[in-house]
C-alpha cells in the first residue's frame, strides 16, 4: 500500500487550536494539525507515535459509530495508525 500524507490546512475550532497547544506544551515530538491521511482527514497527527487524534465537539454527537467512522477507524489501523479521540466536553 502507498500512504499519502497531505500537510495541513489550519486548525479550524478554538478546541482544536487548545489541544493542539496543550499537547505541544507538554512534548517536543512533531505534531501535525489537520493532515490527510490517504482520503482521511484527521484533526492532529503525531507521527513518531503513529498517532492520529480526532477532536470531537458537539458536531460528533451520537451513540452508534457510523459504517464511515468504521472504515476510516479499520484504514489507519491497517496502515499501523492508531486512532484516539478527545471530547471537547471533557476541556
Amino acid at each position: 500500500k502507498t500512504l499519502t500524507i497531505r500537510r495541513p490546512e489550519v486548525l479550524r475550532t478554538a478546541a482544536e487550536r487548545r489541544i493542539f497547544e496543550s499537547i505541544r506544551h507538554f512534548t517536543k515530538l512533531e505534531i501535525h494539525p489537520t493532515m490527510w491521511i490517504g482520503n482521511i482527514n484527521v484533526d492532529l497527527y503525531i507521527p513518531a507515535l503513529k498517532l492520529a487524534l480526532e477532536i470531537d465537539g458537539k458536531v460528533h454527537e451520537r451513540e452508534l459509530k457510523s459504517k464511515k467512522d468504521l472504515w476510516r477507524i479499520d484504514y489507519l489501523h491497517s496502515i499501523g495508525i492508531r486512532l484516539g479521540g478527545i471530547d471537547t466536553r471533557d476541556c
